[in-house]
């Protein structure tokens, strides 16, 4: 008899650690869930679409991407319209699509041939034996 209240006591108590474990994963989920859609949301940006009879004022400012919390109001300041029509368009990222890079830094492609300019060859065993006589074959570990 207490053989079996031993065991349904162990049983019982590793169900309760099972759904424990199980409950505290799904909430550390759910934080780092939570925590990406933060970490992008900081980055959420709009820009300025000019209504039919916008102002020369937003026109100045079209084109441009604001984070959402620096945008400036509208009816922007100078604003001569009776009635603004103005409004914003909503991006998730307030860069610009596309590539950012400058074509000239990738590398590879525009990399001037020239002559090698650092003062070692390298910290491996290979490049030091190499070093030592730049006519030998490069050693392998089978060699």
């Amino acid at each position: 008899m207490a053989v079996w209240i031993v065991l349904g006591s162990v049983l019982a108590l590793g169900a309760v650690f099972w759904l424990w474990r199980r409950n505290t994963e799904d909430q550390t989920a759910l934080g780092r869930a939570d925590a990406v859609t933060a970490k992008t949301a900081a980055f959420e940006s709009v820009s300025i679409q000019p209504g039919l009879d916008a102002c020369s004022a937003v026109w100045l400012l079209v084109g441009d991407r604001y984070l959402r919390n620096e945008a400036p109001k509208l009816p922007v300041a100078a604003c001569d319209k009776a009635r603004c029509e103005c409004r914003f368009n909503e991006h998730e990222d307030r860069r610009e699509p596309g590539e950012r890079r400058d074509p000239a830094d990738v590398p590879g492609e525009n990399a001037e041939e020239g002559a090698e300019h650092r003062s070692s060859r390298g910290r491996r065993r290979e490049d030091r034996a190499t070093a030592a006589n730049p006519d030998d074959p490069p050693r392998t570990e089978a060699s």
